[in-house]
């Protein structure tokens, strides 16, 4: 079966899409709550114990997902392996050090022997699985996609002369 089934009834491409736009939708609600709180910050209202640069690098860093989900759509949408490239790119990256934190927090709760850690840990594993297989899902679309697709490499170029 693979992946090709992965999304209930939707093919590599819509599930890819879908994918691209769940994580817009999730990123443009962080950006909102880190908005608020830096307007909270600014008006004298601190909330929680929490240095301002946190919410700005939050903030910061929800904006550079929009832009690269949008280039995820954006290369499903004209089929274009390096939009995908840059996405899968990106996300690897984000993956790689969030699942790093759950083997950080697991590791934590056997140093202190905290049980709630361990229950952040398990909500945690259980999301980057997710994340994981939502990655394998648009790696095994932008594997479907044919070569040549906006980019010119050099033999597909001079094959066209």
């Amino acid at each position: 079966m693979g992946l090709q089934g992965c999304c209930g009834c939707m093919g590599l491409k819509d599930g890819s899409r879908a994918i691209g736009i769940t994580y817009i939708v999730l990123s443009v609600l962080a950006s909102v709550y880190y908005t608020w709180k830096l307007i909270e910050f600014s008006q004298g209202e601190f909330g929680p114990a929490w240095p301002v640069y946190t919410y700005g690098t939050g903030l910061g860093m929800c904006l550079i997902e929009i832009v690269f989900h949008g280039l995820l759509i954006l290369g499903i949408k004209r089929s274009s392996r390096g939009l995908v490239l840059a996405w899968l790119i990106f996300h690897g990256i984000i993956d790689i050090i969030q699942s790093a934190g759950v083997v950080v927090l697991i590791a934590l709760g056997a140093v202190y022997g905290v049980p709630l850690l361990y229950l952040y840990a398990a909500v945690s594993a259980a999301l980057m699985a997710l994340v994981w297989y939502w990655f394998a899902v648009v790696l095994a679309h932008y594997k479907e996609l044919k070569t040549g697709d906006g980019f010119e490499y050099q033999q597909h170029a001079m094959e066209k002369k």
